[in-house]
């Protein structure tokens, strides 16, 4: 309140507490997952709508508050979300209805564990087999199975857990509040192995690992295996390796119990040893850890999640590196590699969703060292989505939970080493399939590690023209030394089309190539020949802006130097200099009035002056390139009608300026070299007969 309580104002804050992050495999991808004291969440990765994810395009997909929310990437329309007490519901993506599947749906808050046939905690794992999608796993103290959609669910564990009574019992204290997160002993994690069909790891919230090899026909407890593990520590994720059958990962937490430390244990034998590789992360009360991630591509890269932040190891946990860049210091409990797009996607208990866009850089560093390169790297890209924007959903301007979209176009990476001379030479330069120069890309960062930069995908910009002179019926208005743009319309950038592109980086005396791939948006439906038509009219009109600038800035600095030699014949006493000044001034007219085909020589720039003035030649050329680049479509007739129109405009233009230059301004250059002045310098590169 800001009114001693007359009246109160709700703030929403950006502070959502994510359990777990999923993904699907849509294009763009959406994430999953469900928020602590709000709905299940299903958000998308990129809107394509440029600027800010609304809040708009956030929905609830079943289930509740709490536990996971698991899409099913093979039907593309099925999500698995969680709930507490065990509730559990299939939610339908295209008809947004929810169907209720729990594995036993007895209302059980305010139960003692003791006295439950199925011991459900808060957040229930859930499972789909990477194998087959119709199988699902949940965990209560046992893992459950159904094959038919949740119609039917059968046990195919024994209690998994130590079962200990002691860990059942009722909740002590100023009151009684038995809830989901109070329940134990149960499953906390299961994880069915990709590279083997019913191997299935699970692990317990009082420290259990358990293993089968058979699909649920029998299992080992794996917990004695773990040599140095402290009792009753959270399984918090297992995850088998997409490497080694016989490989796995875990992380278990045990700050419930007054202990911080980060234990991260590796198994190359199914459990009958483990290894801890933590050894790397600083020590601190909030250096616990949540989840490990194996890179689904590069063997030995973990991705590690704890109560502060991400970090890194390249070599299988001997070295941690911190990831944390600009994500906000918050507990991260779940981490995602999207595969498609090669994303690492986090679960923040704070922070909401995060996406680091493109982990292709930390693959392929990880390759190079292994393999003992060293020096400029230059890193492959993965290929880039021409997309298109799309209309977007309605929002509130200011909204704080909105998200971010992820910058446009094709992301490239280099590394520079630490004695990379500080005089060399660094640039980065896109090349077509001709192996012709499409952009060069400036302003490189030159220290040493590993750098980003997005090339939008776009050609380098027409010419622009620069204004030399003060705007009309404006004379107070300064004009910079280097000149002002050109006020309405700016220079063409082509979105290049589809194809096989050279990104090619020199450092010093290195120098180093990699292809790129830019694929055509999959929803659109213009076709190659749509496309190529639109590039043969979107180049024509490039050059017709290329010219258009040259024109303009050849016309201003005729302009700007007739306005000097005014100025200088009022202050110099030159027979006939009188009648020099008024032919200048006649020829200044005429030039400004070729210009004014262009633009509207009284536009500043500011304010209304573009509503003021008609839009003229400059800006109707870019407008039209505008206006056919914003599909994949070819052009329409109309746009075609346009496109000559205005080429012949521009060749009538050209016309009268070359007539007026050989004309008038010949005329006038001869007067002046007859009383010994100099010459009016046009561009031309041959003298002015």
């Amino acid at each position: 309140s800001t009114n001693r309580g007359r009246s109160w104002h709700r703030p929403q804050l950006p502070i959502a507490q994510m359990y777990h992050a999923n993904v699907d495999d849509r294009i763009p991808y959406f994430v999953y997952g469900n928020r602590q004291d709000g709905p299940s969440t299903r958000v998308p990765s990129n809107t394509l709508t440029g600027g800010e994810i609304a809040i708009g395009e956030f929905r609830s997909v079943g289930g509740c508050e709490v536990g996971f929310a698991v899409p099913d990437t093979v039907d593309d329309r099925t999500v698995w979300s969680g709930c507490y007490d065990g509730i559990l519901e299939r939610h339908d993506l295209e008809t947004g209805h929810s169907r209720n599947v729990s594995v036993w749906p007895l209302a059980i808050e305010s139960w003692p564990a003791a006295e439950l046939l199925y011991r459900f905690q808060w957040t229930h794992p859930i499972e789909i087999s990477p194998h087959d999608h119709e199988t699902v796993y949940v965990g209560s103290q046992h893992v459950h199975r159904t094959t038919n959609g949740g119609q039917s669910w059968e046990v195919i564990s024994p209690d998994l857990t130590s079962n200990d009574p002691e860990l059942q019992q009722r909740m002590g204290g100023l009151t009684l509040d038995d809830a989901g997160p109070t329940i134990a002993p149960v499953v906390f994690a299961i994880s069915e192995s990709a590279l083997e069909p019913g191997v299935i790891w699970a692990g317990t919230n009082d420290g259990y690992v358990q293993l089968t090899r058979d699909g649920g026909a029998s299992w080992t407890n794996l917990t004695p295996n773990l040599r140095g593990l402290p009792p009753r520590g959270t399984i918090s994720n297992i995850q088998p390796s997409r490497h080694d059958p016989a490989t796995a990962y875990l992380t278990v937490d045990r700050h419930q119990l007054g202990d911080f430390e980060p234990y991260v244990y590796k198994t190359i034998d199914y459990g009958r040893s483990w290894t801890r590789i933590d050894a790397g992360i600083p020590r601190g009360p909030l250096s616990f850890a949540h989840c490990v991630r194996e890179d689904p591509t590069r063997p030995g890269l973990l991705y590690l999640g704890t109560e502060n932040g991400v970090w890194v190891t390249f070599d299988d946990g001997r070295a941690w590196h911190s990831m944390q860049s600009n994500l906000p210091h918050a507990p991260v409990h779940w981490i995602t590699v999207q595969e498609h797009f090669n994303d690492l996607v986090i679960a923040t208990y704070g922070r909401g969703f995060w996406i680091l866009d493109d982990i292709t850089p930390l693959q392929q560093l990880a390759a190079a060292w292994q393999e003992g390169t060293t020096g400029v790297l230059l890193l492959e890209p993965r290929p880039a989505y021409r997309f298109r924007f799309r209309e977007p959903a309605m929002s509130q301007p200011g909204d704080p939970t909105a998200g971010r979209n992820p910058e446009y176009g094709a992301s490239l990476h280099y590394y520079l080493p630490a004695d990379l001379d500080e005089e060399a030479e660094l640039a980065l330069v896109i090349l077509d399939a001709d192996g012709d120069t499409v952009r060069t890309i400036g302003g490189l960062d030159r220290e040493a590690g590993l750098h980003r930069r997005w090339w939008d995908l776009r050609s380098e910009r027409a010419r622009a023209a620069k204004i030399r002179t003060k705007p009309a019926e404006n004379p107070h208005l300064p004009v910079p030394d280097d000149g002002r743009e050109v006020p309405d319309g700016r220079p063409i950038s082509i979105l290049m089309p589809p194809g096989s592109y050279e990104v090619r980086l020199t450092a010093g005396e290195a120098t180093r190539s990699r292809s790129l791939t830019v694929l055509k948006d999959p929803t659109s439906a213009g076709s190659a020949a749509d496309i190529a038509a639109q590039m043969e009219v979107l180049w024509d009109l490039y050059g017709m802006h290329d010219r258009s600038a040259a024109l303009i800035d050849e016309i201003e600095w005729i302009r700007k130097q007739l306005a000097d030699l005014r100025a200088r014949l009022r202050d110099r006493d030159l027979e006939g200099g009188g009648e020099l000044a008024e032919r200048a001034a006649a020829l200044a007219e005429e030039m400004a009035e070729i210009e004014g085909s262009f633009f509207d020589l009284r536009h500043t720039g500011a304010g209304q002056d573009g509503l003021r003035w008609k839009r003229l030649l400059y800006s109707r050329i870019g407008s039209l390139a505008s206006l056919i680049m914003g599909s994949d479509y070819a052009p329409t007739d109309q746009q075609l009608q346009v496109h000559r129109l205005l080429a012949d405009e521009l060749a009538d233009v050209e016309a009268r300026f070359e007539a007026a230059k050989d004309g008038s301004l010949g005329d006038f250059n001869r007067a002046l070299r007859e009383r010994g002045v100099p010459n009016i310098i046009t561009g031309r590169t041959e003298p002015i007969p």
